[in-house]
């Protein structure tokens, strides 16, 4: 070897080392996108999974509530005011016809709970009212909820198209059904 080949190999090594230091730093930037971008996701994910386990408590305490109404024929104070401080929060979580519904079962409830001590007192007196046909009139209503709730809550526990792997035939399915950007997820489905 000689020198010029020695001199001519420094002076390459000298360029790669020149070249890879300038393509350091955009590098690095790169890769600080590229992870702020994946925590950005993540945290995004994350929201969406502690918003929908806010609702589930609720709607897990609205089925509870009627069902358990529903199997005893009869509503229990300690059900009803555990309903009521499950559903404290769900105006900040949910649309208003769900806000709605859950007035509705609030109010159905109360009177319910207002109709058992009618019947308690009628029963003690003489006089022969309309408590124990009010009570099952509002316990009739109470049997209707259930699929109100489901229908009404169903579309706050959807995930994303985009977030859910489908087959493609149920994708063209429903293809019709949602916008491009809820498809492609840039458009927020109410989560």
């Amino acid at each position: 070897m000689g020198l010029g080949n020695i001199e001519s190999m420094n002076y390459f090594l000298s360029m790669m080392i020149d070249v890879l230091t300038a393509l350091l730093t955009p590098t690095v930037a790169i890769l600080g996108i590229y992870i702020a971008i994946q925590q950005y996701r993540l945290a995004k994910e994350k929201h969406r999974i502690e918003i929908y386990d806010r609702r589930m408590k609720i709607y897990a305490a609205t089925l509870e509530l009627i069902r358990n109404t529903n199997r005893n024929a009869d509503i229990s104070e300690d059900a009803y005011y555990k309903f009521e401080e499950g559903i404290a929060e769900a105006e900040f979580l949910f649309g208003k016809e769900v806000v709605a519904l859950l007035e509705d079962i609030d109010m159905v409830g109360f009177n319910i709970l207002s109709s058992k001590i009618d019947v308690a007192l009628e029963a003690k007196s003489t006089k022969s009212g309309n408590a124990k046909w009010q009570h099952a009139d509002l316990m009739n209503k109470f049997l209707l909820f259930e699929l109100r709730v489901k229908t009404v809550f169903a579309p706050y526990f959807r995930l994303p198209i985009s977030a859910v792997r489908k087959p493609a035939v149920y994708n063209q399915r429903i293809a019709d059904t949602i916008t491009e950007e809820q498809a492609r997820g840039d458009e927020d489905i109410p989560f």
